[in-house]
């Protein structure tokens, strides 16, 4: 049974397969993941990208406990998203009171809103990403930019067969993997243009730049033309 859950895993490097029922445990992984050194490391360089484009109004779609928003300062605007019910129902404790539940891709909020959305290790679980950017592009303001954070598909390539009789763990909740060509293209299909992008790795407590870096960090703006 475990063979076949890997190798399910495996074929989301090619495509999509959507799973519909999460796994138990899926929260208490998160949130540990969420909370590791790495995870740190990882959103103070977000947060560097932030600075650099000069953004202040920030959405976290797909917040979990909207840890993200610890490391910004009081002159930012942070609002979090995401679909999971125990952070409604307070199971999970949330780092911020600025949050609100998704029931569909639908945003609740106003045309543009933000001037910077982060989408940071969630569109791999995204079934419709036509529908997700949709939504987004129209709550973003007209020269705000998206982040996005997910694993690099070609990493996971050599990571699976490394690992696929070690102690390699399939992640049920995974639609697909990316590779950068990948999130280029559903960006530019989308009406965004994406400006400046990474492959990094997370090494010795640093950001180190490769080629077959384990993720990808892909900046975005809008199009309105």
């Amino acid at each position: 049974m475990r063979l076949f859950e890997v190798f399910k895993d495996f074929l989301k490097v090619f495509t999509a397969i959507e799973k519909k029922k999460l796994t138990k445990n899926y929260s208490i992984k998160v949130k540990d993941w969420s909370s590791s050194k790495s995870q740190l490391i990882e959103k103070k360089f977000i947060l560097k990208q932030i600075n650099l484009f000069k953004k202040k109004k920030i959405l976290d779609y797909g917040c979990n406990d909207c840890s993200f928003s610890r490391i910004l300062k009081r002159n930012f605007s942070y609002w979090g998203v995401d679909n999971n019910l125990e952070l409604l129902n307070n199971k999970t404790k949330k780092y911020s009171n600025k949050f609100k539940l998704l029931k569909s891709y639908k945003i609740p909020f106003k045309n543009n809103s933000f001037d910077c959305i982060l989408i940071n290790h969630v569109i791999g679980h995204i079934a419709s990403t036509r529908s997700l950017l949709y939504n987004l592009h129209r709550v973003l303001s007209t020269k705000g930019i998206i982040i996005v954070v997910t694993p690099n598909k070609y990493y996971k390539f050599f990571y699976f067969f490394r690992n696929i009789f070690n102690n390699y763990q399939p992640d049920e909740t995974i639609v697909r993997y990316y590779s950068l060509s990948n999130i280029i293209n559903i960006f530019e299909k989308n009406k965004f243009k994406v400006i400046k992008y990474y492959k990094f790795s997370v090494e010795r407590n640093k950001i180190i730049s490769s080629y077959l870096g384990s993720r990808i960090l892909v900046i975005a703006k809008k199009v309105t033309a």
